[in-house]
Parts: structure tokens; C-alpha cells; sequence
């Protein structure tokens, strides 16, 4: 076994020294990318200083190209095919995309073993026309948008850019048909753009002209609401709240009221949605609450009325908004005690009036005719 390794050793040299004797896999390299119309060199790397008695070239099983000491092309590549006889190399022109495909060479020199190479060859049609379209250029704040990409080509990718940035996707972003498509969902002031579209596939990219939409936005809407309102048991109390629109008119289509519990839950009480009606849920505020525009009425007030109330306003186009106020609860007279209190008080005046009349004529009568003799 010990003697057989020098043996062993001095035919590896010999291998892999010796022109001709090397592997033939490596003669191509192992992929090529070509366009439609252009043109792809099949370049070879035999064993430095190999000569050649042949070369044949195929396209899967059919010959496409032989040397044999002359040039021998196939029907259909005699104006497409140049051979490099240095090498073995051969470039391909005028490409189509019934090109792509497995391509092999046999390099044969004389007397030695044929170097064989395998490859494969993509072609594609190039990117070109790039385009995007909008489903609307002008947006309200809060709405939705679909930007569309088309572009010609083969085998394409798809890249969304704002400005200089990807667009990636989000809970408000959807990016979907193979990446041509992007949506956006409640577009705000930040989504103006601009947007493009780069299209590219291996051999080829483009981009699309920018696209801006226009984000129609209030810039003035103002909620007022009264800090802290105080009701009285028994009567009637209102919790004021007024949406005041910006520059341009809102559509209110949603006015919900909400009690914040003192543990800090938020208890619906009362919700309106515009043409659809009123809804209000089961809680201890069910028949005695009502809404007048935005304000929230409570008849009959209670001492478990207390509490912070919350309001919110949806909008359209300016979107939601919200604001808080403290009702206070105090114990009061009630109305059967302010009809007392009124009658009280009439009375008091009437005798007041009585007196003040009597007064007064024993008065002038003092002056007129004198003390008013005693018996």
C-alpha cells in the first residue's frame, strides 16, 4: 500500500498538468442573461494551449455550429453565429426569447480526450414603458388610494418609491399583484408623494415618471366644550359640544357619547349615525338620555350620573375627534320646591308691599293732623 502512493501522486501531476487532460465541465460558465434583439457570447475556458480538430456546438439536441477545419453553421444561424477559433468561444446575435434554453460545446483536440461544457441561456424582453396610474390624484384626508404600475417586459420585479424611500407594506399599506399594485388606506398629509414605480428584470430596468396626490386637509377644525358642567338632582342637565369645521364643510357622520367609570372604563351611552337613527345600549342611563346636534341631554339626574363624559365627532373629510367634560352632581330644591320657593317669595313681597303702604299713610297722617289722641 506505502509503495503505491509515489505512483499515485506522479499520475495526479500528470493530470492536471498536461494540456488536454483536464475536466471539461468547467469549459462554460454556469448561466447567461441575454435581452431580446441583443446579443450573448458563450465564452470558453479550455486548457491553455489546446488545439483544436473540432468543435460542436448545440442548442438542447440540436447542432447549431461545427468546426472542422472549416465553419459549419446551421440552417436559420449562418448570419447569427461568429466563431472564435482561438478559443472555441461563440457569440449568439439577434436573440428571441425561443433562445432561452440549455446550450453545450464539445472541444476535441487531437489525440486527446474532448473538453465538453454545458450551460444555459435566459432571454428576456427588456423593461420599457413604465407607468403608473392613480385612482385619484385628489384624496380627502382618511380615504384610500390605488396606484397601479404597468410596464413592458418579461419577467418582472417590482419596487414602490416615495420620494428617495421603498415603499413597504403595512397595516395601512398593501403591496399586492406580484408588486404592482400599491394601496394605501387612510392616506394622511404625509402620502403626498411623490410616487414611482422602478420595474427591472435580469437584464433590464426602468422607472416611471413621478405621481403626487393632492391631500385635501382642514387646517382649522375647533371642538368647543364646556370643562365642567354641574346638574341637580331630579332635573335636567346638558353636556354642551360643538364641532366648529375648518375652511371647508364636514359631513358629521357619527356622534358617539361615552361615560368613563371611576375604576376607568368607557361606558357607550348613547351613539347617533346621522340617517341611520340612534342607538342606545343597556346601561343605567337608557330612557333618560338624549342627543340635540352633538350636546348629550340627561333628564332626571341622578347622584351615578357623576362622572367624566366623553364625546366624539366623526367627520368627513377632517376625520374623528374627541373631547372630555366633568359633570358635577348637587343636591337642589327640585321643581315642586322652586314652585314653594316662588310662592314663598311672592308672599313675602306682597306683605312687604302691605306693610310698606300702611307705613306710609300713618305717616302723612301724623304729619297732617297730629298725634292720634290715646283714651
Amino acid at each position: 500500500m506505502t509503495s503505491s502512493r509515489p505512483l499515485l501522486v506522479l499520475l495526479w501531476f500528470i493530470h492536471v498538468t498536461i494540456p488536454g487532460l483536464t475536466e471539461g465541465a468547467g469549459v462554460l460558465p454556469d448561466g447567461l442573461n441575454a435581452a431580446v434583439g441583443g446579443k450573448v457570447m458563450f465564452t470558453t475556458t479550455p486548457t491553455p494551449g489546446t488545439t483544436f480538430q473540432s468543435v460542436n456546438w448545440k442548442f438542447g439536441a440540436k447542432d447549431i455550429f461545427t468546426w472542422n477545419v472549416n465553419n459549419f453553421p446551421a440552417l436559420g444561424y449562418e448570419d447569427r453565429i461568429t466563431f472564435f477559433l482561438s478559443t472555441g468561444s461563440l457569440e449568439l446575435r439577434n436573440l428571441a426569447l425561443t433562445d432561452s434554453g440549455e446550450y453545450s460545446v464539445t472541444i476535441v483536440p487531437p489525440g486527446e480526450r474532448p473538453q465538453p461544457g454545458n450551460t444555459r441561456l435566459d432571454v428576456y424582453e427588456p423593461v420599457s414603458n413604465v407607468m403608473v396610474t392613480s385612482s385619484s390624484t385628489e384624496l380627502a384626508e382618511f380615504s384610500s388610494v390605488s396606484l397601479s404600475c404597468s410596464s413592458s417586459g418579461s419577467s418582472l420585479s417590482f419596487l414602490w418609491l416615495n420620494s428617495s424611500s421603498e415603499v413597504t407594506g403595512s397595516d395601512r399599506v398593501q403591496i399586492t399583484d406580484g408588486g404592482s399594485t400599491l394601496t394605501i388606506v387612510n392616506v394622511t398629509r404625509y402620502d403626498q408623494g411623490p410616487f414611482r414605480c422602478r420595474v427591472s428584470n435580469p437584464v433590464s430596468e426602468g422607472t416611471s415618471d413621478p405621481v403626487t396626490l393632492t391631500i385635501n386637509f382642514l387646517e382649522a377644525q375647533q371642538l368647543k366644550m364646556e370643562p365642567e358642567v354641574t346638574g341637580y338632582l331630579g332635573e335636567e342637565v346638558t353636556l354642551r359640544y360643538q364641532f366648529i369645521p375648518g375652511p371647508k364643510d364636514d359631513i358629521i357622520s357619527q356622534v358617539q357619547w361615552k361615560l368613563k367609570t371611576p375604576e376607568g372604563e368607557e361606558i357607550t351611552i348613547i351613539v347617533s349615525r346621522g340617517e341611520s337613527g340612534v342607538s342606545v345600549p343597556e346601561t343605567f342611563l337608557k330612557g333618560r338620555v338624549k342627543i340635540a346636534e352633538q350636546s348629550l341631554i340627561i333628564e332626571d339626574v341622578e347622584m351615578r350620573d357623576a362622572g367624566s363624559y366623553i364625546c366624539s365627532v366623526t367627520a368627513f373629510p377632517s376625520g374623528a375627534f374627541e373631547g372630555t367634560t366633568k359633570l358635577v352632581v348637587k343636591e337642589g330644591l327640585g321643581s315642586e320646591g322652586l314652585h314653594i320657593l316662588a310662592k314663598i317669595i311672592t308672599a313675602g313681597l306682597f306683605v312687604l308691599i302691605v306693610g310698606t303702604m300702611l307705613a306710609t299713610t300713618l305717616f302723612i297722617i301724623r304729619k297732617r293732623y297730629g298725634p292720634v289722641p290715646s283714651d
